[in-house]
């Protein structure tokens, strides 16, 4: 396939741009309809067809681009990237219009892929021509909203739109829309932007809060790996993409389809935004309100995080899985560092809430009686134990579950297949890789039956790995494929984990249980309504802001604006591809960390071990001063949480949440709110033993010395290794 081939056919330049003036309308039709919705409406104008919401007080915070605009911006120098975004590089060719709605009818869309160890690089190819919505030419009732029939560019083609309140009550517009001939595919819509507007949310990327000028994909990948090999972030890869935000210009967006979504926020125009959804239908939502309003209105529908039990609040200390090709999975490895691992946290008196015990379901690393064993001896500890779990079914060679686990999917067909029936598997680190086809009945009894008989050891929760290993071209149970898939199958593992968890608390009263997810999507509801918390992937041991440190705070504070604010990093990094984290990078990380929802250390089996006592006495005893000012600010953390359960507003929220009006917090990612009474500004520079922090306006007091500051400027205090720079609102202290 040509390189031209990766865009739109060249001949499309040559489609005249659609100069006909539009037919009169049927007598019955007006030239506007309204739908009046909870404190929002929608205006749907008819000759042509184009859209507007207006807030409560009538203003219209969000318009359709108006159809007259030329099809193709002549200027454009962007052109859509493979999803691994650096890996290739086209020249711009052609350009996607921008109108109220528009679609493609042609040759289907087609997904390649590059294996490289976990990393899939991949390429998408269109080769179709676009088709355009013009005149409403029929409307009627629908419930409380109103359904209308669009003519189109193509002949005897039409799309249905449905202009509906939001059936959960929230304030908000639903729009849903249909093309009527099912091989069409891309449908968009594209509404006016002002130059100067910001967009926020998007979940976990990385590099900038403000997506203004980005081109983005809702695409669950390893984005992760891809930006370490890379060697630089990418902010069209994300690992726990929403596809969801929130507008400066007083609205909030949420898009219900799971299919690979391209969000064009500015990146060719300034004057316009984009969504293109690889589907004929599209369904979305849009809010009304400032920031506040909007992340309530739009989390009570994607959803918003379970409670963590308070068991769960404390450090959880996680054993790394061993691997073979490093020598350390000889017989009776794994329980001897257990053993010695909680003997060390012991000694040292580091108060611990939860072991997670990585390598429990393969008898290779761990056998049934040192399983048991170490059981007891945690329970003697008073310290909770947390398992294991993947929505990847693999025989690899981690071990981190038992191989016969992948063969009884394999063998009784509950993995997703291939066109012919076939199951489906392809290698990835050598190994034959698939999922769990959570569609499938039989296979939700056969991990209903591995879920429950985890937690009958006594397991208090668990890790949820893995999940984005669908590729477009599987075949589920139910009917679908991957296209639709692949950023669902977190959703439906997470919804069938957490009906699990729900039926085992109530059948076993006092028993909390626990579990954090990998992947994760949005939708209606997303996989925030299932999970107690999210992790962020395997950052690598750096100070990188592609892949390490400096990725973590952006990574948080996106992707808890759609609900997922439990998010949980790996204190010191994963992966060691920029170098093994040293004292000063572990110190910073933790510090990081202490008012994060999870407290988490977590090792990987390829790098040396990475825990307080692993570089000196200083350490632990900054590692430990951290653990207790986490203590001390819980009371005030639970009410944050308990304003988040019922509004959706973060705990960690970045400055503009706070200060919408103060334009030097559009984009900043070095400080954050810690609800509303105390600024964060973590040490995020290797060497650095100040910080310039941005005070908003009021009066602020630096807690590490009591000294008193006016805000409105930016100042420079103190922050040696053992200090992690905190203000309080003069007059508050929340703990």
């Amino acid at each position: 396939m040509t390189i031209v081939s990766v865009f739109f056919s060249l001949s499309m330049v040559a489609q005249p741009l659609f100069a006909m003036a539009p037919a009169p309308p049927p007598p019955s039709l007006r030239s506007q309809y309204v739908v009046s919705g909870n404190n929002v409406s929608a205006v749907v104008e008819t000759r042509p067809f184009r859209l507007l919401i207006k807030d409560g007080g009538g203003r219209t915070v969000l318009a359709s681009i108006n159809s007259n605009t030329p099809i193709f911006n002549p200027d454009c120098n962007y052109c859509e990237p493979d999803l691994m975004g650096e890996f290739w590089s086209f020249p711009p060719i052609i350009c996607d219009s921008y109108h109220p709605l528009h679609f493609e009818i042609g040759g289907p869309e087609t997904f390649d892929f590059i294996d490289l160890l976990v990393v899939e690089p991949m390429q998408v190819y269109r080769d179709a021509k676009l088709c355009f919505a013009t005149d409403v030419i029929k409307v009627s009732d629908s419930g409380n909203g109103k359904k209308f029939k669009l003519k189109t560019t193509k002949d005897n083609t039409t799309v249905d739109v449905l202009v509906e309140p939001d059936p959960s009550g929230v304030k908000a517009i639903r729009i849903s829309a249909t093309v009527n001939d099912p091989r069409a595919q891309n449908i968009s819509f594209a509404f006016t932007s002002h130059h100067n507007e910001s967009f926020y949310g998007f979940g976990g990327r990385r590099g900038t809060l403000d997506q203004k000028g980005h081109a983005l994909y809702s695409w669950t990948m390893d984005a992760m790996a891809q930006n370490a090999i890379v060697g630089k972030y990418s902010l069209s890869r994300a690992y726990g993409p929403q596809a969801l935000f929130y507008s400066s210009e007083d609205y909030g967006f949420l898009l219900e389809n799971s299919e690979l979504a391209r969000f064009y926020m500015g990146n060719d125009r300034e004057d316009a935004w984009k969504v293109n959804v690889s589907s004929n239908s599209a369904a979305f939502v849009v809010s009304a309100g400032d920031h506040k309003q909007n992340i309530e209105s739009i989390t009570a529908i994607n959803g918003r995080h379970r409670p963590i039990p308070d068991w769960a609040k404390g450090l959880i200390f996680a054993q790394r899985s061993p691997i073979t090709l490093i020598g350390d999975a000889e017989p009776g490895a794994y329980f001897r560092d257990a053993m010695a691992y909680l003997q060390k946290l012991t000694e040292l008196n580091i108060e611990t809430s939860g072991y997670l015990i990585e390598a429990w379901a393969s008898s290779a690393n761990l056998t049934k009686a040192e399983l048991d064993l170490l059981l007891a001896e945690l329970n003697r500890l008073d310290i909770k134990p947390l398992t294991y779990m993947r929505m990847m079914l693999t025989d690899d060679s981690l071990n981190t579950e038992d191989p016969e686990i992948y063969y009884q999917a394999y063998d009784n067909g509950y993995m997703p297949t291939r066109a012919d029936g076939s199951p489906y598997a392809y290698p990835v680190l050598m190994a034959p890789t698939s999922v769990t086809d959570y569609t499938n009945p039989f296979a939700l009894d056969w991990w209903e039956q591995r879920v429950t008989g985890m937690l009958d050891l006594g397991s208090g929760g668990f890790m949820f790995d893995f999940g984005e290993q669908v590729r477009p071209d599987m075949q589920f149970y139910n009917g679908e494929t991957g296209r639709s898939m692949h950023n669902r199958l977190p959703v439906l593992g997470n919804k069938e984990t957490a009906r699990i968890v729900d039926d085992y608390e109530q059948a076993h009263p006092g028993r909390d249980i626990f579990f954090f997810t990998r992947a994760n999507y949005s939708g209606r509801p997303g996989s925030a309504a299932y999970e107690n918390a999210q992790f962020l992937g395997d950052n690598t041991q750096s100070w990188d802001a592609g892949t390490g440190l400096k990725s973590v705070l952006p990574d948080i504070l996106n992707r808890s604006l759609g609900g997922a604010y439990n998010t949980t990093t790996d204190i010191g990094g994963y992966w060691d591809l920029y170098g093994v984290a040293g004292k000063e990078l572990f110190i910073r990380w933790t510090q990081l960390a202490t008012f994060g929802s999870v407290f988490r250390l977590h090792n990987s089996p390829f790098t040396p071990l990475k825990t307080p006592w692993s570089y000196d006495d200083e350490t632990v005893r900054i590692f430990k001063s951290v653990l207790a000012q986490r203590k001390k600010a819980m009371p005030y953390m639970n009410t944050l949480w308990e304003t988040a359960a019922a509004t959706g507003l973060p705990l960690w929220r970045p400055m503009w949440l706070e200060f919408p009006d103060d334009d030097r917090f559009r984009n900043e990612m070095g400080q954050f709110m810690l609800g509303d009474k105390v600024l964060v500004a973590p040490v995020l520079d290797r060497g650095k033993r100040t910080k310039s922090v941005k005070l908003p306006e009021g009066c602020w007091q630096y807690i590490n010395t009591g000294k008193v500051y006016q805000g409105g400027q930016t100042v420079i205090v103190g922050a040696p290794l053992d200090v992690l720079p905190c203000f309080f609102r003069c007059g508050e202290s929340p703990f």
